[in-house]
Order: structure tokens, then sequence, then C-alpha cells
């Protein structure tokens, strides 16, 4: 897996790790900021769900929770309904424990085509950001800054 946009020593705290207390309300606002209407953006992939219409932490699951953007192609649908929860913890195993990158190329979450995932963790909570490789430089720094700017948020 080839990493993408590496940051040289700028955060005390692993680059990937999400330490606000919101789990799923913090997937949702990445979700609009990076996937939802946005070019290149595909899925966001979680180990977790909502408890209640209410619940802003989430819980552990055993099912895979996708929040898919809705103009998806039929072929990237097929394939995303194969990518379940053994494929989605072999990948989080197969990533860098320590890197300095943002998003790795990938085609475990879509055989056919190579994807960026930007991977996510609190405890056990997992999350997948899934991009289209081809997008422009600009818009995975705008990506990045997006994602950034709610895992810092308190």
């Amino acid at each position: 897996m080839l990493g993408l946009f590496g940051k040289k020593g700028s955060s005390k705290k692993p680059l990937h790790q999400v330490d606000r207390e919101d789990w799923e309300y913090f997937l949702d606002q990445i979700y609009v900021k990076t996937i939802q209407g946005k070019a290149g953006g595909i899925v966001l992939i979680s180990n977790t769900s909502r408890a209640s219409a209410k619940d802003q932490y989430g819980v552990v699951n055993e099912e895979l929770t996708y929040r898919v953007k809705r103009n998806i192609d039929n072929k990237m649908s097929i394939q995303l309904k194969r990518f379940d929860f053994g494929k989605f913890n072999e990948l989080f195993e197969s990533l860098p424990k320590k890197s300095s990158e943002n998003f790795f190329r990938t085609r475990k979450v879509f055989p056919s085509i190579e994807v960026l995932v930007y991977p996510l963790y609190q405890d056990d909570k997992r999350a997948l950001v899934v991009l289209e490789a081809s997008l422009p430089e600009a818009n995975l720094s705008r990506a990045v800054a997006n994602i950034e700017s709610e895992i810092n948020q308190a």
C-alpha cells in the first residue's frame, strides 16, 4: 500500500486517532464534508452504529455500517457488498501501525479499481473514508483539512 500526503512529526497523538467522544456524530460530519456531494467521495465504512436515534457515541458491531454516496455506480455497489467485516479488519491490520501518511492506496475495498482510504480509529471503533484514487491533489488536501478539522474539535 502506498501512503500519500505525509505530515512529519506535527502531532503529539497518532495521525488517525480520534479522541472525540461523539464518534457517530463525528462520522456524520466526516461523511457530509468528504463524501456526500463531494467530487471523488465514495463511502465511509465503520464497525459501529447508533444504539438509538439520539446516540452520538455509537457501539462496536460485528457488522459494518456504510454511509454511501447516493450516486455510486452499480459496479461499485456490487463490489462494496462483498467488502465484509473480515475484509474490513484485514485491511486495518495491513495498515502501518504508526504512519505519517494520511491516505493509503488499496484495491482491497473494490478489487477492480484502486481507491484511497483514510483510516480512523478510537479504541475498538474503526472507520474508513474511501475516495477515488484519481482525485486532484487540491481535492485531497481539502478532504484532509476537513477530516483534521473534525478530529481536532473538542
